[in-house]
């Protein structure tokens, strides 16, 4: 991976439970203030009202609402699929610089929204493991894109996914603009910084294939077109995104590991290269600097030009992602089973900070 700001989505929802949603939401508000430090009143109570499953999408056993199991909804056709698949994966290895680009910024854009911002914070998995929460979000969506959804790694990865989003409720309308920083963002920073723009078939095949990958996870009355796309996530974002103190918590927590991998000289800047990057409402949502428009286009500029000079101009490059190979917090490689949260639903490197905890609690004097 060329830098490290180049990571990628977010994951959200509710605990699992039966019996009386008083006795619940006192037993979730527990847990809640031993992780989310730093939340706020509003942001417990976005977290309670996403636990009551107004407009959810998954059923009790976790899986999407309307799948049987072990198997998936599907959308469209399965030539419509392999078609948008191929185009797809041919415009990642034409651009992957710009693709993994999008994957990052689109990582911090989900801190963004006040309820998606508060079951992050929840989980305590971007503060307390976040190096391991951001490769493993990237190896993700990674690993999908390299094999295609129908293969075995594929099928793992949704399953996967699916299973850890079934840990939680999660609204809709916030699982669709979270798809949409991937089906919009995506193919709108290519457009943006790439050498040249996508074509209206390979815009709209970007499109399709995350309509069916968020088919698959249960997300319902995803847009058919980029344009109808591009006008509802604009919408949410101009409905909902503000800033919070649980976002600030979680981009101060991350920082460090999305810009790990760039040159030392840029790291004092790099809040404005990512606020450049950023359009309006996210950027102030974030609290990134407000950056002048010469320092916009200065930056896209060099990005753009970057790719006119670029040997494999116009030329896709299989060898954008190596599955397995040696990263970040997995200096022997990693498997798919490696990735995400475990069957108790908190990361290892979660898990490993708690019990230290209770260690360093054991040794203090009485």
């Amino acid at each position: 991976m060329p830098a490290g700001l180049l990571r990628a989505v977010a994951l959200q929802g509710r605990p699992p439970g039966g019996g009386d949603p008083r006795r619940r939401a006192r037993r979730r508000g527990c847990w809640s203030r031993r992780w989310s430090w730093g939340t706020s009143a509003p942001e417990e109570a976005a977290v309670a009202a996403a636990d009551q499953d107004p407009g959810g999408t998954r059923d009790a056993a976790g899986s999407p609402a309307g799948s049987a199991a072990g198997d998936f909804p599907t959308l469209l056709p399965p030539e419509r699929v392999a078609e948008a698949e191929a185009t797809y994966q041919r415009v990642v290895q034409e651009f992957t610089l710009e693709f993994r680009l999008a994957n990052a910024l689109a990582y911090l854009r989900t801190y963004a929204s006040p309820r998606v911002a508060a079951l992050l914070l929840h989980t305590g998995h971007v503060q307390h493991a976040s190096t391991e929460r951001a490769v493993d979000t990237a190896l993700f969506v990674y690993e999908l894109v390299h094999h295609g959804i129908d293969s075995e790694q594929g099928q793992e990865v949704v399953r996967r996914l699916n299973a850890m989003h079934g840990r939680w409720s999660i609204r809709n309308d916030d699982s669709l603009w979270v798809l949409g920083t991937f089906a919009v963002l995506g193919p709108q920073m290519i457009d943006a910084l790439g050498w040249r723009r996508l074509t209206d078939d390979e815009r709209q095949a970007c499109v399709d294939w995350w309509r069916e990958v968020g088919t698959r996870m249960g997300i319902t009355g995803i847009p058919e077109t980029h344009a109808e796309f591009a006008d509802a996530f604009r919408a949410y974002e101009l409905a909902h995104l503000r800033r919070t103190d649980a976002g600030r918590v979680l981009l101060e927590a991350s920082w460090d590991v999305m810009v790990s991998d760039l040159p030392e000289p840029l790291r004092p800047v790099s809040r404005l290269l990512a606020a450049a990057l950023t359009d309006e409402p996210a950027r102030s949502a974030l609290g990134l600097p407000r950056v002048g428009a010469p320092v916009r286009t200065a930056l896209r500029l060099g990005l753009v030009t970057r790719g006119l000079l670029s040997p494999t101009r116009g030329r896709p490059v299989p060898g954008w992602f190596t599955p397995g190979a040696p990263l970040g917090p997995y200096p022997e490689g990693y498997s798919l089973a490696d990735l995400g949260v475990g069957e108790h639903h908190r990361h290892p490197a979660v898990v490993r900070v708690v019990q230290e905890g209770r260690q360093v609690r054991a040794r203090r004097p009485v």
